[in-house]
């Protein structure tokens, strides 16, 4: 089984298929760069992305594949704020050392 693990948790990638793992990774590395910031807050973490020509397409189809490798997370394309788009992430309170990896967030 392939997966990225940290603790209790873990990301599953053999729930994706090679073309699925292939458009995750291209779509991480698009959106990475237009994150604003991560706030923490007790359930997770609120993503605030700058706005971008199809950024919430792209978010969207990002979230349904890590819902597939990650199903113990909540991921919810809250909407338009400030204009950029916020994402609301959270799940289990001991699955934030997982989240902070996963998605490469500063301490």
């Amino acid at each position: 089984m392939q997966d990225h693990s940290l603790g209790a948790y873990f990301c599953n990638l053999d729930t994706l298929t090679a073309a699925q793992r292939a458009q995750h990774h291209m779509l991480a590395s698009q959106l990475r760069p237009l994150v604003r910031e991560f706030v923490e807050i007790p359930e997770g973490y609120v993503v605030h992305f700058q706005a971008g020509k199809n950024i919430g397409d792209d978010i969207e189809s990002f979230l349904a594949l890590e819902r597939l490798c990650c199903p113990f997370m909540q991921l919810v394309l809250q909407g338009e704020v400030n204009n950029g788009l916020e994402v609301l992430l959270t799940g289990p309170p001991d699955a934030k050392p997982f989240m902070r990896t996963e998605f490469e967030i500063p301490e």
